[in-house]
């Protein structure tokens, strides 16, 4: 019984002479600090759209607008019906109806020749994938917590 008793007690005075006694970390050999990515907050200004919640709409590449389908921009389409394609009335005047093109005005982009981009609704921008439009994102160095444990400095040897 004496030889476990002592044992025990060598045991206990080795490791008692290699744990930390320190004020800094209460002997747990650990601190919780800020972390220094975010500042304390836990989360970080989205790198993808720089902290705006959008980014360029990929559809228009940022126009807002798109060369119409039907016409290929040009703002006509199909013979026009009042001068069968001549672009000609029957007098010999330019077409009132076609100005002179022999085509119709494009019907789905009103002879603009461009047409609003569906995904952005003209705007350009589109809502940023990786925050979803919140600006921020999740500190990844800790966790969305604000905070990280790291070793006692003061412990350290």
């Amino acid at each position: 019984m004496k030889k476990y008793l002592y044992i025990f007690l060598m045991t206990l005075s080795f490791f008692s002479l290699y744990s930390c006694k320190c004020d800094t970390c209460g002997g747990d050999e650990e601190i919780t600090v800020d972390c220094k990515t975010c500042d304390g907050d836990g989360h970080i200004r989205c790198h993808e759209c720089r902290g705006s919640g959008e980014v360029e709409c990929d559809d228009c590449n940022g126009y807002g607008s798109m060369t119409c389908d039907y016409c290929y921009g040009s703002g006509r389409n199909g013979m026009c019906a009042i001068c069968l394609g001549t672009g000609m009335d029957d007098s010999g005047w330019t077409c009132i109806h076609c100005n002179g093109t022999g085509k119709n005005r494009c019907f789905n982009c009103n002879g603009q020749g461009t047409v609003t981009c569906n995904e952005c609704l003209g705007s350009g921008e589109v809502t940023c994938s990786r925050c979803r439009g919140r600006r921020f994102v999740e500190c990844q160095e800790c966790e969305g917590k604000g905070k990280k444990t790291i070793p006692c400095p003061d412990c350290q040897d």
